[in-house]
Parts: structure tokens; sequence; C-alpha cells
């Protein structure tokens, strides 16, 4: 049996999965407030309890950063403190000590996309891209039905990239700024001009906007338009046969139908006659990254 493991800046999923692809039983704790060592620690605990229920032989493991999946090393931001540039491999061998369990970790956006790719909506496709719309905008990127990662392990970061501007300090303009559902929601607030409800979410703009508020709409009109853009630009990059959504944001009411206009209108205005552009939202949602990290552990070039 698979130990996968989803790890996130705000919990930690495990569950353990049989020979057919099933969830027997799974659990999560909040990382909110935690640090890698307490993280790390806190999952092979519980590892451990289910070890003495389940014959568990392999565990996949969906974490943020980029890693190198041969070696373990992880680079680049988390929310969880001090996750970041180490060897994620190493630690677990410490942790685990005697234990034989066979382990392998892919970044948390290819790991989604992997899951896809396997099992989901993108199980026929040679060519995939993958976005991750959340508080910010992650992605991958398969190529010959397999995760492309690029020369660094960098490949689907899409909200790193600049917009075009005059500022001087040009990365306080990326991609994530402009198309992360938070973005959606500070763009509402900033045409309201004044008082506005507590707790204001994407869902319920998206409600407001069914209701034919037309502030709502005009916010609604502008968040669409700009990560229409993104997936214009990748198509024209590199011509995927589709584009899944995943992340809180792709449970936007219409959003594949509004963005598919958008992206349909922009392609034909930029003279891309080849309007074969396919969008659609993920099957494994919030689970695509347990599901994707079972998979990972099935995948011959990883293993030993």
């Amino acid at each position: 049996m698979i130990f996968a493991v989803d790890i996130g800046g705000t919990s930690c999923k495990m569950a353990v999965f049989n020979e057919k692809e099933e969830i027997m039983k799974r659990t999560n704790f909040s990382t909110v407030n935690l640090n890698k060592k307490q993280t790390l620690k806190k999952m092979i605990s519980t590892y451990k309890l289910f070890k003495k229920t389940y014959p568990i032989k392999q565990m996949g493991i969906s974490t943020p950063g980029s890693i190198n999946s041969f070696t373990g090393q992880i680079n680049g931001n988390s929310a969880i403190k001090n996750y970041r540039n180490f060897n994620l491999y190493d630690d677990l061998k410490i942790l685990l000590k005697d234990d034989d369990v066979r382990f392998i970790g892919m970044n948390d956006a290819n790991c989604a996309l992997l899951a896809e790719l396997r099992g989901g909506v993108a199980k026929d496709c040679s060519s995939v891209v993958l976005l991750a719309i959340g508080t910010g905008l992650g992605g991958a990127v398969a190529t010959n039905h397999d995760i492309w990662t690029g020369a660094n392990g960098f490949a689907g970061e899409f909200g790193y990239m600049i917009g075009l501007t005059t500022k001087i300090n040009v990365f306080n303009y990326n991609a994530s700024l402009f198309t992360s559902v938070t973005s959606y929601i500070k763009g509402y607030i900033k045409m309201l001009k004044g008082k506005h409800p507590q707790n204001i979410n994407g869902e319920y703009i998206s409600q407001l906007v069914e209701l034919g508020d037309p502030i709502a709409k005009k916010a609604a009109d502008q968040y669409i338009s700009r990560l229409a853009r993104i997936i214009y630009n990748l198509h024209v990059c590199l011509d995927p046969e589709l584009f899944v959504l995943a992340g809180g944001g792709s449970k936007l009411p219409n959003i594949v139908e509004l963005l598919a206009i958008k992206v349909r209108e922009y392609l034909n205005t930029g003279y891309v006659f080849h309007n074969q552009t396919k969008i659609v939202v993920g099957k494994y949602q919030h689970d695509a990254g347990l599901y994707g990290a079972q998979f990972l552990t099935k995948e011959k070039k990883y293993l030993k």
C-alpha cells in the first residue's frame, strides 16, 4: 500500500491508498503555526501510526517549493517556516530511522497535474498546462504524457512572470498579484470606493455577479480578462492540447465558459486563428496533491 502526503502552507493531508487507487484511511493537521521540523515530525508520526494497520511499502509526497525528485533537494519559498533550501530525503531518513519504506517527492503543482495525467481529465492528452489559482498563481507543464520540470525544476511557476510596467521594482507587478483569487477580491473592494462587508471571498462576489450587481460584474470581467491573457500567452508559447484549472479559483461560477470566450477573443484579435484551446476544471480538486503523490510512487523513472 501507499502512504500519500500533500504538504501545504495551511494543512498537511495524508492518506493510505490500496492497489486499486482507493483511499483506505485519511487524516490531516494544520501547518499554520508549525515550522519545517514540526511538520515533518508530525507527518512521520502519522505514517508510523497508519503502518500498524496497513502494510505500507511506499510513500509519495506532494511538497511546496522546487524539489529535485531524484536527490530530494528543495529550493524556493513556502508558507511553512524554514521549509526552504534543505534536503527532504535526508530529513526523512533521520525521522524514519531503520524503516525501509521507499519515498519520493514532487512539487505540489506538478503532483496535481500528474494526478490529472494518470487518472483525471488529462489522461488522454500528450501536452497539458495546469493553472493553480489560489492565493497566488502556480502551475505545471506536461509534454509527451510526462511532467516537464525544466532545466532547474522551475517550469510552471507562472506566477513569477512579470507584467509590462515602467516601474523600477518590476517584481511588484508579477502575474500572481493580478491573477490570484486575492486580486479578484481586492479589485472588487477597490471598485466599491467605500464601506464593504467583512470577510469577502471570491464566491461571494460571484454570487453578486449572478444577481446582476454591476460593480461585481465589472470586477469579475477584469479578473477574467487578466487570467485569459495568461492563458493566451501560454497558448502561443506552448500550444498545449489542454489547460486544466485547479485551486480555489477554479470553483468560480462559469469560469471555464467565461475564460474560453475571452481567450478566443484574444486569439482572434492576435491573428491566431486555430481556436482549439480547450479549458477544463481538474477532476481531483482539493485531493489532487494526494492522488498525484500516490501516482508518483508508480512512475518508473523514479524507481530505484
